[in-house]
């Protein structure tokens, strides 16, 4: 057993292929407690109801029989099965023999996760601490809940993309779930502010919440649930649109252990709501504003990093009202920036220059100037200032377009990527 537990799971199966000693050694409950499917059969193409079921058959040893009558599986504590489109509901009943299990990815299985599908697993997970139904589109609230209810030690739940999941399923994560940490919504458009004041009394030990592109999410909302959730410390709201400063003045009087906010595309917010967000939010080291346009403006940055000094990365992409003068204070008062976005605004080399002679020239790693002013002599000053320096992004900066001038300048500073091309999302 100890040498097959030094091979991964595709190496344990093919020595075990070899003898029917090999075999059984390879079948030790032990070496199987962390599966993923997909690797140890050769892709998610492979992974079938038959594959299941046969893995189950003869992988893993038995157990004395479940309450069912039907033998069940031991050993196996972590199993992922995502993107695995081939399998069905019908392999939901397999894997409802897995007792142990304590975490499960199914994210991407989009025929074997359904109302039915989840009804037929649930009785058996009552040791789950994390699962994921990521992207699982025929789940709906009667789904969720016949899980959750069943899984009372539950850690981390991702919903993300459960197109059909309202209020109603996450009354009954809040109602069931009192131990949850994580939880991710992302795209769970149908859900309102009723469930952050459910998520506020029936789950106070959340430390991270994904909302991006929950529209339907207002101050109020957000205003519950930082009255009772107190060690909040990661918290996503890209594309919450309906949200304005009165949300941001609720994180700052109540969200005091936030370390990661996200505010991408949040369009209604404006230098007053980041000023009195940052004052209760001193602990921040990672915020996005990027976006947001035109009503963050310099003195909302100036109240930010005046207030936030353990920032890192910072995102300002498309924060159009942005001149030299924030990123002047940035470079003045942000000691550990490491990364800072800075596409789309109106800065010019000056502020390059102050960035090569402020307090965070030492820890600076990334910057993004995409379609901004700067000229060569700016991005000179910057790379030579920052030996830290690992990547910066000129692409439309239009004095600096000529190639023969950029590789030029990347055989000069060796140390820095210079990358013109726009990335997938700046």
């Amino acid at each position: 057993e100890h040498v097959m537990g030094l091979l991964g799971a595709q190496g344990r199966v093919q020595c075990g292929a070899t003898c029917v000693r090999l075999y059984h050694a390879s079948r030790a409950p032990g070496l199987w407690e962390v599966v993923d499917l997909p690797r140890l059969v050769g892709g998610v193409e492979a992974v079938t109801d038959a594959c299941l079921n046969s893995l189950a058959a003869t992988r893993f040893a038995p157990q004395p029989p479940t309450a069912s009558g039907v033998p069940g599986w031991t050993g196996m504590r972590w199993l992922s099965l995502r993107n695995c489109t081939k399998l069905t509901g019908a392999s939901m009943a397999a894997l409802g023999r897995c007792s142990g299990l304590e975490v499960l990815d199914l994210g991407g299985c989009v025929d074997a996760v359904s109302e039915s599908g989840m009804a037929a697993l649930a009785s058996s997970l009552s040791s789950l601490r994390s699962l994921s139904l990521a992207n699982c589109e025929a789940i709906g609230d009667d789904g969720v809940a016949s899980v959750v209810q069943r899984c009372p030690a539950l850690e981390l739940l991702d919903l993300t993309s459960c197109l059909d999941v309202t209020d109603v399923a996450i009354e009954a994560v809040a109602v069931s779930n009192p131990r949850l940490r994580i939880l991710r919504l992302s795209k769970c458009a149908n859900l309102g502010d009723q469930s952050l004041k459910d998520l506020a009394v029936g789950c106070p030990l959340l430390t991270e919440l994904d909302l991006s592109w929950t529209e339907e999410i207002t101050s109020e909302g957000i205003r519950a649930l930082v009255a009772s959730v107190e060690n909040l410390q990661t918290l996503r709201l890209a594309q919450c649109e309906a949200l304005d400063d009165s949300a941001l003045a609720a994180l700052g009087a109540g969200a005091t252990s936030l370390r990661s906010l996200d505010l991408t595309w949040c369009k209604r917010l404006t230098s007053k709501g980041v000023g009195a967000m940052a004052a209760g939010c001193s602990s921040l080291t990672s915020l996005s504003l990027a976006w947001v346009g035109d009503g963050i403006q310099n003195v909302g940055i100036s109240m930010l990093v005046s207030k936030c000094k353990q920032l890192q990365d910072l995102n300002l992409h498309g924060c159009t009202a942005l001149t030299d003068v924030a990123v002047e204070t940035i470079a003045r008062e942000s000691t550990n920036m490491r990364k800072l976005g800075l596409s789309l605004t109106k800065i010019t080399d000056k502020a390059l220059e102050a960035l090569g002679s402020g307090t965070c020239r030492e820890s600076l790693r990334e910057v993004s100037l995409s379609m901004t002013s700067v000229t060569e002599a700016g991005l000179r000053a910057l790379a030579a200032s920052c030996p830290s320096l690992r990547l910066v992004n000129v692409a439309g900066c239009r004095a600096l377009e000529d190639d023969e001038l950029l590789d030029a300048l990347q055989d000069e500073f060796e140390h820095v990527d210079i990358e013109d091309e726009l990335r997938e999302r700046l």
